[in-house]
């Protein structure tokens, strides 16, 4: 997932414009699941450090890595795109490492649901389709996703098909190939 550095900078305060009206609660929620040390999350002038268990001061928020960094920043943009709104990530799971993908998703479905904000996103990664998949325990919501799979043919041409939410799992569980 990557943020151009004008997008980056207007990510970045977008997500210190919520810490300072307190509306970070699935931020701070996934955040805490890939570094449980998290006491607190704070904005400081135009930054945003965390206060970590068993460290004597806050230490900034890109200090917990770029994935920590690049979960609080989509967040933040789909906390404030205006219901209904498209989101399109390309390639979602760069930068993150495997065991914060399934709360990522978790929050990221959560919050976009929430908000009618409607995610087109792209992955190559088995690790992020499961934590997709395992994360949408609502039939309503897995049965309004769209799963479509694009190959290259011999002749050069691109072609896809399309899979509904029950083809998608038994893919995944059979370990079929869906990217």
């Amino acid at each position: 997932m990557y943020l151009p550095p004008a997008y980056r900078k207007l990510a970045d305060r977008l997500l210190i414009d919520l810490y300072k009206a307190n509306r970070t609660e699935a931020i701070d929620q996934v955040l805490r699941s890939v570094d449980p040390r998290i006491l607190e999350i704070t904005p400081v002038e135009n930054s945003i450090f965390a206060k970590l268990d068993g460290v004597g001061r806050r230490i900034p928020l890109s200090a917990l890595g770029d994935g920590a960094v690049k979960i609080a920043n989509l967040l933040a943009v789909v906390l404030t795109l205006p219901e209904g709104a498209v989101c399109a990530v390309d390639e979602i799971e760069n930068g993150l490492h495997h065991t914060a993908m399934r709360a990522f998703w978790c929050a990221l479905a959560r919050v976009a649901t929430a908000r009618r904000v409607q995610l087109v996103v792209t992955t190559h990664n088995l690790e992020m389709m499961r934590a997709i998949s395992a994360c949408i325990d609502n039939p309503s919501v897995l049965g309004s996703m769209a799963y479509l799979r694009m190959a290259w043919r011999d002749d050069g041409a691109l072609v896809y098909d399309s899979l509904d939410s029950e083809e998608f799992v038994t893919h995944l569980d059979q370990e079929l190939e869906i990217r």
